[in-house]
Order: structure tokens, then C-alpha cells, then sequence
């Protein structure tokens, strides 16, 4: 069990807020602390969908785009927070291989610029540096990755996230480690691929047959027996902040990495996902699309690591994790508010897992 009472009248900086995972991480964050929250992210689709999972949150937004180096420095001068959870980046693989430089100004010198800005103030700073399961150096075998596996993703946006990983080690060692010019304690956190309710983007395989079950329209299945380390949304937050419990019981400056993903190593596909849907949504209509894709076929996660250092367990396995997402989608296409069904399942979800201190507040 952690207790995040450390985190009360911290200010937590949150890049990214408006994404899909930064929603509900705000809404869990307002229930387990009272910390001065602040969120930056630019005006784009995120934001119009954002706006209904803020509703009675108490959050200053300011909105810009994290690649500007002197808008990054003059807000964290401004701000000087005391943690920092960095999720700002572009996070669609398509998007990435459409338009790879946008992708990489993003990830990348964004990365760089927070880093960069952060460190040079005169005060510790916890800093999440949210990556992904990408980042390794994928041979397309079986094997769960480890966080000593090689890194070298090859597609633009695991490319680029290998990147911001790399960026943050050198930060590290050069700045903090040798030089004793920043103060930042830093956890890289590779992440497997999240699901949850709320999430409408493109090319992501619940929202996809949310989107095409709404149009009415068959679902095209890009890669059908892709296997990947799918993780409710709330558990994966949960291992971000167990993960930032453990730097903060340091005094000293730290920097490791942790993978964030399932327990089991369940080889679950996209076709599986699919069967499963039926269940909720038994209009389902889907077809099996040979284009070629320049995403790796298959991709598990060993998290025993961040399990066995900081205590932190899932609630949830994937085929629950599974239902619990369409379950959430069900509900909202039944006329339930969306910011109502996210605060419910927070609570829920809090009250089931017994790994925070805090008392819930509804």
C-alpha cells in the first residue's frame, strides 16, 4: 500500500493531460491527492474531446505545443513544479508513419525541451518520462521484453520514443549524475498497449469498433493475430504512480526504468478482442484486411520488476481488463455521461484496489 499524502500542495505538471490516458489520470490524481494539478497539451482534436472528462476537476490548462523550447521554459519557470508527468506526445503509429517529422519534433525535442527546462531549475524534481512497450528492439519472437532488452524501435513512432528514452538517460548521466547541475529524479515507464473507456483515436482497435458499430458500417482488421500486453487504463496508472512513490522515498537524485504492463503473459490478438466484443456489441461485422502494416506482429511485457521494487499489482488481468473497456463503451452509447462513467469506475476502481492509502472522496 502507498500513500500519496506527499504529493498535497505539490504542484504536478501534466503534459498530455487532455490525451486519452492524461484524462483519466487527472480524474485519479484529484481523488488520491491535493495536489496543485497543471496541464499543457496543444489545441488539437484532444482537446475538444477532453473537455467533458474535466468537468469538476480542479485544473489550470494552459495550451501550447511542447516542441517550442522558450514557451516549455518560461511556463516551468513560472510554474517550477515538483513533479513532473510527462505523457505529451504523438501517439498514433499511423500518424507517425504518415508524417514522421511532426512525430518526431514531438516526441523527441519535446522530450528534450521538458528535460531541459526542468533540470535546470535549482530544486528536485520527480519526473515520469512516459515512453512505451515500443521501444525495444523487436525480433518478433515470443519472449515478454525486459527492461534490460535491447531498445531500437524501427517504425517512426517506436523510433521515437526509443529516442526520448535515450535522451533522458544521457540527461541523466551527463546532468545529474557527473555534472551535479540538475536535480531530477527520473523513472522511465514503458507501457504495453492501454486500453479503457474514453478513447476515440484512429487506428486503435476498441475505438475502432466503437466508431465503426456507431456508423454501421464492417470493421477492417488490419492485423488480426497481433499480440500485444493489453492493460486497463486505471491499472497502468496505477503502476505510473507507484513508480513515482519509489523515486520520492529517495533523497538522492535516481533514474530507473520499469515496464508497466499485464502479469500474465496472455497471447491475446486483435481477432480475440473482436470475439470479445461480441459479447457487448453482438452487431459486430468485421473482415480480415491484407494491407501490409509496418507495426511488429507480436509484443509482450515482463513487469515483474516494477511489481516486486514498488508492490504495485493490476487489478484487473487482460480478458477482464477487456470486458471492463466495452462494458464502459456499452454504457455511453446507452445515454450515460462519459465524465459520470469515468468518476464511477475511478471510485470503483479505487475501492478494489487496496494499493492506496488515501480514502476515496466522491
Amino acid at each position: 500500500m502507498i500513500d500519496l499524502s506527499f504529493l498535497d500542495n505539490k504542484i504536478i505538471l501534466i503534459t498530455g493531460h487532455t490525451g486519452f490516458k492524461g484524462r483519466w489520470l487527472v480524474r485519479l490524481l484529484d481523488k488520491l491527492c491535493n495536489a496543485k494539478l497543471m496541464g499543457v497539451a496543444p489545441k488539437d482534436i484532444f482537446f475538444q474531446e477532453s473537455r467533458v472528462f474535466f468537468e469538476n476537476i480542479d485544473i489550470d490548462e494552459i495550451f501550447f505545443d511542447i516542441s517550442d523550447f522558450k514557451k516549455v521554459d518560461d511556463l516551468i519557470r513560472k510554474v517550477s513544479p515538483d513533479v513532473i508527468i510527462h505523457l505529451g506526445a504523438q501517439s498514433l503509429v499511423n500518424d507517425a508513419i504518415t508524417n514522421p517529422l511532426k512525430t518526431f519534433s514531438s516526441n523527441i525535442l519535446g522530450t528534450a525541451n521538458i528535460l531541459s527546462a526542468s533540470g535546470s531549475l535549482d530544486k528536485k524534481i520527480m519526473f515520469l518520462n512516459i515512453t512505451s512497450d515500443k521501444v525495444y528492439k523487436n525480433s518478433e519472437n515470443l519472449d515478454p521484453f525486459t527492461e534490460s532488452s535491447e531498445l531500437g524501435g524501427l517504425d517512426p513512432y517506436s523510433c521515437s520514443k526509443s529516442c526520448a528514452e535515450l535522451i533522458s538517460h544521457s540527461f541523466f548521466d551527463t546532468y545529474v549524475n557527473k555534472l551535479k547541475l540538475s536535480k531530477l529524479s527520473i523513472a522511465n515507464l514503458r507501457a504495453g498497449n492501454v486500453i479503457g473507456g474514453g478513447d476515440f483515436g484512429l487506428n486503435r482497435i476498441i475505438p475502432d469498433i466503437h466508431r465503426t458499430i456507431k456508423l454501421g458500417e464492417k470493421l477492417q482488421l488490419r492485423m488480426p493475430y497481433a499480440i500485444r500486453p493489453w492493460q486497463h487504463v486505471l491499472d497502468c496508472l496505477s503502476g505510473y504512480l507507484h513508480a513515482l512513490n519509489y523515486i520520492a522515498s529517495f533523497e538522492e537524485c535516481v533514474s530507473i526504468d520499469f515496464n508497466v504492463g499485464p502479469q500474465n503473459f496472455e497471447k491475446v490478438t486483435v481477432l480475440d478482442i473482436c470475439e470479445h466484443a461480441k459479447k457487448w456489441f453482438p452487431m459486430l461485422i468485421y473482415e480480415l484486411n491484407s494491407a501490409v502494416v509496418a507495426e511488429s506482429e507480436f509484443l509482450l511485457l515482463d513487469s515483474k520488476l516494477l511489481s516486486e521494487t514498488t508492490g504495485w499489482s493490476p487489478l484487473y488481468n487482460t480478458h477482464e481488463a477487456i470486458d471492463q473497456t466495452f462494458k464502459w463503451y456499452h454504457s455511453f452509447e446507452n445515454g450515460h455521461d462519459a465524465s459520470a462513467l469515468i468518476n464511477k469506475e475511478v471510485t470503483d476502481y479505487l475501492t478494489n484496489n487496496r494499493s492506496f492509502k488515501k480514502a476515496v472522496t466522491i
